[in-house]
């Protein structure tokens, strides 16, 4: 069996392309709109489009910056990383009147790779804004494991169906920091998990903490 890392830089190259031509439609579709007089019935979808412009942007430079490179796993807050992410599309989500509800207590720290774990997440915040109905809810929440940690997205969908290069991409990101994607359906609730593993702290700080050893003067 051939490893899917083999196939990485032609998934990602299509994944690119895919990307870069529906962010060329978007911004076409915003151009005519602002050419048009702006009125009650135009200004929701010239809201829509721009955002869909902002998000396909860090799309692309999100898969635009993957490649071969050492997993940077640094300490951070998983709670935190998706308040932030909410807060990307706060302005979106309040203009469809959709309830942003961020589970779970109190922001602990874990060691995994922020950087592509934002990149995945952005991706399945898309497809939760995509999937949502209108008045909707959007929760997410985080479930810490000993070796994993899990971003779970979970909203009230309009439909089954989850697809699109957000998809694509959010689990070709996934996959390259070495984390897991699964879609769970309901008839009136999906839930996208990302399992995303996790340094032990203990390895991490001993790893940080060994001492420095220069060489030995050398002796004339």
């Amino acid at each position: 069996m051939e490893s899917s890392v083999d196939h990485g830089p032609p998934r990602r190259a299509h994944l690119t392309q895919q990307a870069r031509e529906n962010l060329a439609e978007y911004d076409r579709t915003l151009g005519e709109l602002r050419q048009q007089p702006i009125d009650a019935s135009r200004v929701d979808r010239v809201s829509e489009t721009a955002f869909g412009v902002e998000r396909l942007k860090h799309l692309v430079q999100a898969l635009e910056n993957q490649g071969p490179r050492k997993r940077a796993r640094s300490a951070s807050s998983p709670r935190e990383l998706l308040k932030n992410l909410s807060l990307e599309v706060s302005d979106e989500s309040g203009r469809r009147g959709v309830d942003m509800v961020i589970e779970g207590g109190q922001a602990t720290s874990a060691w995994f790779d922020a950087r592509s774990v934002t990149a995945t997440l952005r991706c399945v915040f898309d497809l939760a804004l995509r999937g949502v109905r209108n008045e909707g809810r959007i929760s997410s929440r985080v479930r810490q494991n000993p070796a994993t940690i899990d971003f779970v997205i979970g909203f009230t969908a309009t439909a089954s169906n989850i697809g699109g290069v957000q998809y694509e991409a959010a689990r070709y990101l996934a996959e390259q920091s070495g984390s897991r994607l699964k879609v769970e359906r309901g008839p009136a609730w999906t839930e996208i998990v990302v399992s995303v593993p996790q340094r032990q702290r203990e390895s991490a700080q001993r790893n940080t903490q060994r001492p420095w050893i220069f060489p030995a003067p050398s002796v004339p």
